[in-house]
């Protein structure tokens, strides 16, 4: 009796790949470093994609068209799940690392705008492009804003 192939789990290859930096990643970019694992069709990758996302454990980048691990405030990996009113990044426009931050009064100010407009919010994303503490040159952050 032959054995099957096991199947690969590319949507944890994906995460380990973004887990391991603070820099955002295109779909083909994913694709790219994951050729030697044998991944090569770019549908894989957007259905690993989507599994991720749906299950909070990245976030997409939406100015980019990229995607990152989440992280809390501490930089370290965690699941929470996507429609968070108060979750936002800081991406640097020169370096391109990303920070995850979440802000109660944020979530308190969208929800306050949404039903002054009788209007029920899903999801929110908030991005603030500048430049890092290191690219700016404010100190040791080593590129993390």
């Amino acid at each position: 009796m032959t054995e099957k192939p096991k199947r690969r789990d590319t949507a944890g290859l994906i995460a380990a790949e973004l887990a391991g930096t603070a820099k955002p990643h295109t779909a083909y970019e994913l694709l790219e470093r994951l050729r030697p694992s044998g991944v090569f069709a770019p549908t894989t990758v957007y259905r690993a994609l989507e599994k991720l996302l749906a299950s909070g454990k990245i976030h997409r980048i939406e100015s980019l068209n990229a995607f990152v691990a989440c992280r809390g405030a501490e930089g370290a990996p965690h699941d929470h799940g996507h429609g968070e009113l108060g979750i936002g990044f800081t991406v640097c426009d020169r370096c391109a690392a990303v920070a995850e931050f979440e802000d109660a009064s944020l979530q308190s100010r969208i929800e306050a705008a949404a039903a002054a407009g009788a209007f029920v919010p899903r999801s929110s994303i908030v991005e603030i492009h500048g430049l890092c503490a290191a690219c700016a040159g404010e100190g040791p952050a080593a590129g993390r804003p």
